[in-house]
C-alpha cells in the first residue's frame, strides 16, 4: 500500500474578507424610558432607628448602621431626655 502526501497547490490564494458588522437593531422596548418606582417609601432616620430596635438591634448596631452617635439614637428612641436650650 503506497500512500503519497497530499499535493500542495501553487494556485494564488484569494484573501477572505471578514463579514461586515451589522448595526444594532433598535427595538421599541429599548427606547421607552424606565418608569420611576412609585411603590417605595423612604422612612425617616428616627423611624428607621425605631424599626431596627423593634427588630432586636442594639443601640450600638443602630448607631453604626445609620451613621449616628449613640446619644442621637437614644434620643430618637426616647431613652434620654433632650436637652432644652
Amino acid at each position: 500500500m503506497n500512500i503519497e502526501p497530499a499535493s500542495i497547490s501553487n494556485a494564488p490564494v484569494q484573501p477572505v474578507r471578514a463579514p461586515e458588522p451589522k448595526a444594532p437593531t433598535v427595538t421599541a422596548q429599548a427606547i421607552q424610558p424606565v418608569a420611576p418606582k412609585t411603590d417605595t417609601v423612604e422612612i425617616s432616620i428616627p423611624a428607621q432607628a425605631r424599626q431596627l430596635k423593634l427588630e432586636g438591634q442594639s443601640i450600638n448596631q443602630i448607631a453604626y448602621k445609620l451613621s449616628l452617635s449613640v446619644d442621637t439614637v437614644n434620643q430618637y428612641l426616647g431613652l434620654v431626655e433632650q436637652k432644652q436650650a
